[in-house]
């Protein structure tokens, strides 16, 4: 038999073998041939498995079941990518996700940062001038180099000269970047979590809710003032009803399920559609802050009802002022009048001088002292002297007094 010699050195130390082994329910084919090493078996139905130099491909015609009666490790060092028609994952005992660099968790790099911004946080948090005052979390004192209004003790419009931690704050930036930058690179990269759903999420804990009462309301628990009223013989007394008094009651705490917590480190963003956000809950809901709280809206509603609206009140507390700004204010009492204590003082603007309009009777126990004109439609009627530019209306005499039909003088 005729030889044929290959010249190409290469092609020639090859080594080339392929063996192929069929059965009834599967075959395999093993490839040693060098650069091709392979090795494939197939079932009947269709499902085999492939081992390359490349890579290892598994395909299953029908339904897959593995089970393993111990722990189960697996580690993928590059990314994990699976697509599923649908997928549900049951755990018995608990489920926890982790991600990010081993670094975050087992390392102090994401405190050390902390530590490290804190110096340009403590200088970003200061004002702009040194009017004083103190922070909201640490309650550092802010330094303060000048006069307050002598009126009112306020600092608002005075002048104060400029914070030198915010004078520097951009040099102070500079000279921590390297610092940050160097604890960041120790985070890693990553360390995301993102879900993404074309259509709906639902995050629910508990199989059943808790729905127990969890306050104690009595509907006529407080006593408030009504209004004011005039008997007609120098007395004003108020006059009482009663409002509602509520009290919680912890029935909740005890229950071991259906607790979900949602903890940002820095900051918490919702965003929604035109469907709106809606929070509702069988008991107490409390929204806070030690910054600025806002609400807004093309219309803001705040109510206070409770079973069936038969009993409900709304209380707004501010420990420093409370401040109601609007182009049109109006107070509606729908059950009695507007009382209001311990007292009242209406400012007008410098256009109007403050008129006052009182649409009913004006009622006054004590003194009035009014730098303008009052102007009365009906009748004004005092129990008491009306003294005017200081002459009395009781007490006041006339001069020019002589008998007949002539006038008196002007009052003295």
């Amino acid at each position: 038999m005729a030889t044929t010699k290959v010249n190409n050195p290469i092609e020639g130390d090859l080594y080339r073998n392929k063996v192929v082994e069929n059965h009834t329910a599967f075959s395999t084919t093993i490839d040693n041939s060098t650069g091709r090493e392979y090795y494939n078996e197939t079932h009947k139905s269709g499902s085999g498995r492939t081992y390359t130099n490349v890579s290892t491909i598994e395909l299953d015609t029908n339904n897959r079941q593995r089970l393993t009666k111990g722990d189960s490790f697996k580690t993928i060092e590059g990314g994990d990518y699976s697509i599923a028609q649908e997928k549900e994952t049951r755990v018995f005992g608990d489920f926890t996700l982790l991600t990010g660099s081993p670094n975050l968790y087992n390392t102090t790099v994401m405190s050390d940062w902390m530590e490290e911004y804190s110096e340009v946080a403590a200088a970003k948090s200061q004002f702009e001038q040194n009017r004083g005052g103190f922070t909201n979390n640490s309650e550092s004192t802010l330094p303060m180099d000048g006069d307050v209004d002598p009126d009112s003790g306020s600092t608002s419009g005075q002048s104060f000269p400029e914070n030198e931690g915010q004078k520097n704050l951009q040099d102070l930036l500079v000279s921590k970047q390297e610092t940050l930058t160097k604890y960041e690179r120790a985070m890693g990269v990553g360390g995301n979590i993102k879900f993404l759903s074309p259509k709906d999420i639902l995050i629910k804990a508990g199989i059943v809710t808790s729905s127990f009462d969890s306050a104690a309301i009595d509907p006529k628990g407080r006593k408030i003032v009504k209004q004011l009223e005039y008997d007609g013989d120098k007395t004003i007394s108020p006059t009482y009803t009663s409002t509602t008094y509520v009290e919680e009651k912890d029935t909740a705490s005890n229950v071991p399920f259906g607790n979900v917590v949602i903890e940002a480190g820095n900051s918490l963003t919702f965003k929604t559609g035109a469907g709106g956000v809606s929070f509702t809950g069988a008991g107490k809901t409390q929204i806070g802050g030690t910054g600025n709280t806002v609400i807004g809206g093309a219309q803001v509603l705040i109510g206070g009802s409770a079973a069936g609206g038969a009993a409900g009140c709304v209380l707004i507390r501010g420990a420093g002022s409370l401040e109601l700004e609007s182009p049109n204010i109006n107070i509606i009492g729908t059950g009695s009048k507007v009382h209001i204590q311990p007292g009242l003082s209406v400012q007008g603007d410098q256009v109007n001088f403050g008129d006052m309009v009182v649409g009913g009777n004006l009622t006054v126990t004590g003194n009035i002292v009014c730098k303008g004109t009052i102007h009365a439609v009906g009748n004004i009627t005092s129990d008491a002297d009306i003294i005017a530019s200081g002459i009395s209306l009781v007490n006041h005499t006339h001069g020019n007094v002589e008998s007949g039909s002539s006038n008196t003088g002007k009052p003295q």
